[in-house]
C-alpha cells in the first residue's frame, strides 16, 4: 500500500498538483506513509512534468508551428512580452491556476536558456512544495477540530 501512495504522489503531482499532494500528505498524517518520501516523490513528479512540457516545446513544437503561421506569430508576440517579466514568471508560474502546463511549453518555445529554466524550475517547485505542504498541514489541523 505504501508504494502505491508514493507512486500516486508522483503521478498526481505531475498531472494535477495541489489536491493530489494534500491527499497524499493526509496518508502520512494517518501513519500510512512517510511524510518526507511523499515530498520527494511529489517534487520529482512536478519536475518531471515541467521538463516534459519544456522539452516538448523546445524540440518538438518547431514543425507544428511551421505549419501554422497564425500561431507562430502569436508565439513571437508572447516571446516579446516574456522578456520584461521572465524571472518572475519562471519563479511563480506554478501558482497560476490553469497555466501549469502551458507556461513550461511556452518557455520551451521561447529563447529561455535551458540552464536558467532548470534553476528556476527547481526553485519554483521547492517554493510550491513548501507552500502547499504547509496549507495541507493546516487543513489537517482544521479537519481535526471540526
Amino acid at each position: 500500500m505504501e508504494s502505491l501512495v508514493y507512486f500516486s504522489s508522483f503521478l498526481g503531482a505531475a498531472l494535477e498538483g495541489e489536491l493530489s499532494l494534500v491527499a497524499a500528505l493526509q496518508t502520512s498524517y494517518k501513519g500510512y506513509s512517510n511524510y518526507y518520501a511523499i515530498l520527494v516523490t511529489a517534487f520529482a513528479g512536478t519536475l518531471s512534468a515541467d521538463w516534459f512540457f519544456f522539452l516538448n516545446g523546445r524540440y518538438n513544437a518547431g514543425p507544428f508551428l511551421q505549419k501554422r503561421p497564425r500561431i507562430q506569430s502569436k508565439v513571437a508576440k508572447l516571446n516579446q512580452h516574456l522578456d520584461r517579466h521572465l524571472a518572475w514568471l519562471l519563479l511563480l508560474y506554478r501558482f497560476f491556476y490553469g497555466f501549469r502546463i502551458v507556461l513550461p511549453l511556452v518557455f520551451g518555445l521561447s529563447p529561455v536558456p535551458i540552464k536558467k529554466f532548470a534553476i528556476f524550475s527547481v526553485l519554483s517547485t521547492a517554493l510550491w512544495l513548501c507552500f502547499v505542504s504547509i496549507l495541507g498541514h493546516f487543513a489537517t489541523l482544521l479537519g481535526g477540530w471540526l
